[in-house]
Parts: C-alpha cells; sequence; structure tokens
C-alpha cells in the first residue's frame, strides 16, 4: 500500500501518459511495463482512498485464505489478465473501425482491487453483503459496486476488464494457468527461510 501512495505522489510530478496502459504503446513501442506500473498511478485520491480501503479488507481476507505466496500469484493473474482483455478489446474495437480506441487508458489501483473483490465475493459464505441500507447478494457486489462507479464517475472499461478476470477466475475458468499447490508450497518455505536468514544477518 506505501508503494501506491508513493506512486501517486509521484505521479503528481510525471506525465500520466508515460506510464499508464495505454494499448498503441504497449503493443507497437513494446512498452510492456505499463501492464505492471499502470495499476500504482491513480485517477484521483479519491479514488485510491477507495481502492486502499476495499483492498485493506479483500486482501487480507484472500491472502489469509490462499496463503502469501498464492495470492501473490492470485493478484499477478488479475492484473495481467485485465490488461490483456483491455488490450484485446481496445484493438478489436480499432480494426472494428474505432481507432480512438487503441488510445484508451488503464490506470489505478481498481485494476486489481475490482477482480480481487469478485473473487472474495464469490467465495463468501455470507449470502449478502451490505451496501449503505441495503444488503446485496454476495455474488453480485461487485456488479452493484461498478453499477455505482458508472453513475458517479463515467465508464471505465479497464475496471469492466478486471470484473470479467475475477469471474473468470472465482468459478474456476482460469484454474490452469494457476501452479501446482505443492510448488506454492515450496515457494512459501523458501521466502520463509529466506527471511528467517535476512534477520539473522541483521542481528549478527
Amino acid at each position: 500500500m506505501q508503494l501506491v501512495v508513493a506512486m501517486f505522489i509521484f505521479s503528481l510530478f510525471v506525465p500520466s501518459n508515460a506510464l499508464v496502459n495505454i494499448p498503441y504503446f504497449t503493443v507497437m513501442y513494446l512498452e510492456v511495463y505499463r501492464i505492471l506500473l499502470a495499476p500504482l498511478l491513480s485517477r484521483g485520491i479519491l479514488s485510491l482512498v477507495f481502492a486502499l480501503m476495499s483492498f485493506y479488507r479483500t486482501g487480507a481476507t484472500l491472502e489469509r485464505a490462499y496463503g502469501s505466496a498464492a495470492f501473490g500469484i492470485l493478484v499477478s493473474t488479475v492484473l495481467v489478465g485485465t490488461q490483456a482483455i483491455f488490450i484485446t478489446i481496445a484493438f478489436m474495437a480499432a480494426l472494428g473501425g474505432d481507432m480512438s480506441a487503441i488510445f484508451w487508458v488503464a490506470q489505478g489501483f481498481w485494476l486489481v482491487v475490482m477482480g480481487l473483490m469478485v473473487i472474495d465475493c464469490v467465495a463468501d459464505t455470507n449470502p449478502t453483503r451490505r451496501l449503505f441500507v441495503v444488503q446485496i447478494p454476495s455474488k453480485y457486489y461487485p456488479l452493484v459496486t461498478f453499477a455505482l462507479w458508472l453513475v458517479f464517475m463515467g465508464p471505465r472499461m479497464d475496471m469492466a476488464c478486471s470484473l470479467m478476470i475475477g469471474y473468470a477466475y472465482a468459478f474456476h475458468k482460469l484454474d490452469w494457468l494457476q501452479p501446482s499447490a505443492e510448488r506454492i508450497r515450496q515457494w512459501e518455505v523458501r521466502c520463509w527461510y529466506r527471511c528467517r536468514a535476512a534477520e539473522k544477518t541483521l542481528t549478527w
């Protein structure tokens, strides 16, 4: 989270178009770093605050359920998958005649948070979630949240792509992308030993 806040402050001094995911530059100029940096550049402080609030709850729940290594893989899957779908839709729209589509912008931490919210809500054992004063069925909660975003903030194709990836993952359509449980366990063990070794080195 500190990194996201730091990048938002950094984005105040750097032209956002240099770092966000714009399909034309990402593909035609092979500026693939945009895929990774785009979530770190928020569209505004209010958007960032709500994204961090949502991530604090959703991220903590999913990390406890999956484990740190698997959660890291999950975040990577949502991010890369969202960006891949966004770029594909943009170029398909361009082929259909809308050349402005390849200059669409994908950015903000919601690229990750929206997909994670879907996964968390679909897996929730509680059938409903409270939104203001209304109880919403858990699996539809992200859709209602997205609809409210459309009303107050305008359309966001990138967030819609994150929704799609989230539901695809939640309904096990992307299981083939995930490493085996044994491989993940090995990564977590190695990470634990490295952290312990680093602590001993600092102690010495």
